[in-house]
């Protein structure tokens, strides 16, 4: 869809939220949309909102303008049952490397013995 027939149809609904950009550089309209944002989060308020500043707001504008890797979109799509998974397959290879720790030190004592019992529950 293209933006004016989105501002089109917002104009009715929310007519102090669209702008008219026609004739202004991108940097000025950046500019508005920022200050905007700043008078938004002031009204919200609360931590995280009271002390917004402009260089936040354009930080985050900066980041969300970079192009996403491919590593970004795999890890974007990712399920969270392959996250947990993972999580899980570098658990039990920690637990692992801490029992071969304890049975590679100079023998296995009762103390070591209830190390590995533990690390195995």
């Amino acid at each position: 869809m293209k933006p004016a027939t989105i501002n089109a149809t917002w104009k009715h609904l929310w007519p102090e939220d669209i702008y008219d950009d026609k004739g202004f550089t991108p940097a000025e309209i950046q500019h508005s949309k920022v200050q905007k944002g700043l008078q938004s989060a002031a009204i919200i308020g609360g931590d995280g909102f009271a002390d917004l500043t402009t260089g936040d707001i354009d930080a985050l504008l900066d980041c969300h303008s970079q192009s996403l890797t491919y590593a970004d979109l795999e890890n974007l799509t990712k399920s969270a049952s392959e996250e947990e998974e993972e999580e899980e397959e570098e658990e039990e290879e920690e637990t692992q490397q801490e029992r071969e720790e304890i049975v590679d030190q100079t023998g296995l004592t009762l103390e070591r013995l209830a190390k590995l019992c533990n690390l195995a529950k």
